[in-house]
């Protein structure tokens, strides 16, 4: 996924995989959860100009699992940067 700062917006250091990664299906929780990988405090500079890319892990339980929605928290060190994914179909 890609995360991109609306103009205005402070820059920032997010660090390691996304958090609280909850995923939906037309609003409706799947209870898929992703996993974290790599070095959990490589940071990124994140503003606007400078979009963030992650990738979101699944465990094969879930494998084939529908979703068209992703929500997330992204660590960095004055707080977290919580996201949303559109809706896809």
């Amino acid at each position: 996924m890609t995360r991109t700062a609306p103009r205005g917006y402070a820059s920032g250091e997010p660090a390691g995989s996304p958090t609280d990664v909850r995923f939906s299906d037309h609003g409706k929780r799947t209870g898929a959860a992703a996993g974290h990988y790599g070095d959990q405090r490589t940071k990124v500079t994140f503003c606007p100009g400078h979009p963030v890319h992650c990738d979101l892990q699944v465990p094969n339980p879930h494998r084939g699992t529908p979703s068209n929605e992703a929500s997330f928290t992204l660590r960095a060190p004055g707080g977290e940067i919580s996201g949303k994914s559109g809706r896809r179909r």
